[in-house]
């Protein structure tokens, strides 16, 4: 449920079970809440990975040693290779004094693609825009971009991340990779 901090007598379950992986799906409050209860029961998977809240650089912050080896996605991340990454992640750093968020790069690379479908339309009709948003093929520092006829986007890759001494790096998929995965997890005690 919303809200929910203690996951303790869930984790007690999990670990009777003793799985090789866990994935959780979370926003930062729990992914926090998880991470520091399964150190404390001592449940030791293989592989602990967690979705939103566990790839932000807060996570690593809050839990320093903690979050060592623990897995997350994320749709961006400013170490890609993608043209115009670097370009934008020095001027939104200029402008805002912080980093920028996966959002923030879905926003610009958004921007950029409708500027460039309306230059093909050569108006601003959207219907038209539209119609040169479903042929575009191209890679945006956001990552690549094509869509189905129905608007489904089928070209980005999310990547998926792991904390390294005491950094984020993309373990998979590998052609975009800034590092190796460190499996399997040492046990909490082993850290």
């Amino acid at each position: 449920p919303k809200g929910n901090t203690d996951f303790s007598a869930l984790l007690v379950k999990v670990k009777a079970v003793n799985p090789d992986v866990i994935a959780a799906g979370t926003y930062f409050d729990d992914a926090v809440a998880i991470t520091r209860q399964m150190k404390e029961l001592d449940v030791n998977p293989k592989m602990f990975g967690l979705t939103v809240g566990g790839d932000l650089p807060e996570f690593h912050d809050l839990l320093k040693q903690n979050a060592e080896y623990v897995y997350g996605s994320t749709q961006w991340d400013e170490s890609l290779p993608y043209p115009g990454q670097k370009e934008f992640v020095a001027a939104y750093k200029r402008k805002f004094k912080r980093e920028p968020s996966y959002h923030t790069a879905a926003g610009y690379a958004g921007c950029l693609l409708y500027a460039e479908a309306a230059k093909r339309a050569g108006t601003l009709d959207a219907d038209k825009v539209r119609e040169e948003l479903l042929k575009l093929k191209t890679r945006t520092a956001f990552g690549d971009y094509a869509v189905e006829p129905d608007g489904f986007q089928v070209a980005h890759k999310m990547v998926m991340l792991q904390w390294q001494d005491g950094k984020r790096l993309v373990v998979w998929p590998e052609e975009l990779s800034n590092g190796k995965p460190r499996f399997p997890t040492p046990p909490w005690n082993q850290r």
